[in-house]
């Protein structure tokens, strides 16, 4: 029999540990995954999450000998119930889900509960999604930097010293001065000895020694390294780095013929559009256009809970989005739109629908329609979208409130390209 010691993980490898995190990690993202859908994300108020994982297959690793048979008695470090020789009694209750027949018998294995927050309940509900086709446009008001190398510089940091380009200032310098060789050194020193064995003191050997010390001194006087003079550093300049610049047009029609369950089903699939900017994205501007017969730019709070009704015209919230592009948002901007509507138009107001989605697609990096409500044929807009021949253009059909994730998710999950270039 083996006794674990449970009470605590204070003496475990922080590598295991790590790993242990990664597969509980993993296990949660699929419950997220198969489990969850878009109402609880938006009902809940609390935003919390508990998420009950089985142990089968990760369990945290911990080092043991292999069974070699024989008995072994053994108590684990960090015990203090029992000693060598005690005998410890059969739980009289069942504790976990065992597969034995009744509670109380057969083997069980706990269950971890994980509560995760709100934000890292939607890091992972977001975690395979981007905005499709986004570029590095400018470098504008960034408030990033990244370093780049400058040059030299005579100080700076020991970590930057460039140690051969201080050996080469170095070596110019000491060729400049005529500092002398090491070796010049030694072969006159050489030639002292031999012509001092050969005929012992002579006017040559003086002569010789003169020589020796002007070397001597002017080695010493001329250093190998001048430090005011040959260090040099490395030098980094601060220059700004170009970043993401996007926005995000929220446009929908809240005109009457969009009843109160199409306007719920389109303002939890903006609900959720923003929550992913904001949870995924820093530099995303997100504009909300509602439209009638008329349109208007609106904060969130109207946007979302205003009750305004009237005709319709979606051309008129399409001049919006066009106008306001051109006002505000340059070349300089990755442009996205997401468009909801129940796909009923003024057949008259048709063509400048389509003349004005010839004019903006060519501004835009993405344009998402999402047609609500259950439909017994086409709509009119739904058949013109249809002749829209842009692969920047992208339409899908929600019908159900619960069909708002996976039509999310058809729209703006990852390609195979943006999985990529994260590798």
């Amino acid at each position: 029999m083996e006794i674990r010691d449970k009470r605590g993980a204070t003496g475990a490898s922080i590598p295991n540990r790590m790993r242990f995190m990664k597969k509980a990690k993993e296990h949660i993202r699929r419950v997220v995954d198969e489990g969850l859908d878009g109402e609880k994300i938006i009902t809940n108020p609390s935003g919390s999450r508990e998420v009950s994982i089985p142990t089968d297959g990760i369990d945290e690793p911990f080092i043991r000998k292999s069974d070699q048979g024989g008995d072994r008695h053994r108590i684990f470090p960090g015990n203090e119930d029992f000693v060598a020789g005690d005998h410890i009694a059969r739980p009289q209750g069942g504790g976990g889900q065992g597969s034995g027949d009744r509670a109380g018998h057969g083997d069980s294995a706990d269950s971890f509960r994980f509560i995760i927050s709100r934000e890292e309940f939607e890091d992972l509900f977001f975690e395979d999604c981007a905005l499709p086709n986004l570029s590095r446009q400018s470098a504008g008001d960034s408030e990033l930097f990244s370093l780049h190398r400058a040059g030299f510089s005579k100080t700076g940091s020991p970590s930057q010293l460039d140690r051969v380009r201080t050996m080469r200032q170095s070596l110019g310098r000491r060729i400049a001065l005529g500092r002398p060789k090491i070796e010049d050194i030694e072969a006159l020193e050489e030639a002292i000895a031999e012509e001092l064995a050969k005929n012992g003191e002579t006017e040559l050997v003086k002569v010789l020694r003169e020589q020796l010390e002007q070397l001597k001194f002017r080695y010493a006087l001329i250093p190998f390294i001048e430090p005011d003079h040959d260090v040099r550093y490395r030098r980094f300049e601060r220059t700004p780095r170009p970043i993401t610049r996007a926005v995000m047009f929220c446009l929908m029609d809240v005109s009457g013929s969009m009843s109160e369950e199409m306007k719920r089903i389109a303002k939890r699939f903006f609900y959720l559009l923003s929550r992913f900017l904001r949870g995924r994205y820093k530099h995303v501007d997100v504009v909300f256009i509602r439209h009638t017969d008329k349109a208007e730019e609106v904060d969130e709070e109207t946007f979302f809970h205003s009750e305004e009704s009237g005709g319709t015209a979606v051309s008129t919230g399409l001049e919006k989005l066009r106008n306001v592009i051109h006002e505000r948002y340059s070349t300089e901007w990755n442009v996205y739109v997401a468009q909801a509507s129940d796909g009923d138009n003024d057949a008259e107001d048709t063509p400048d629908v389509m003349k004005l989605m010839t004019e903006i697609l060519p501004l835009l990096q993405y344009y998402a329609y999402i047609e609500v409500g259950e439909k017994q044929a086409p709509s009119g807009l739904w058949i013109a979208y249809k002749n829209i021949a842009d692969e920047r253009f992208a339409m899908q059909e929600v019908e159900l409130p619960e069909d708002v994730v996976r039509v999310f998710y058809k729209l703006f999950r990852r390609t195979d390209a943006q999985r990529k270039e994260m590798v």
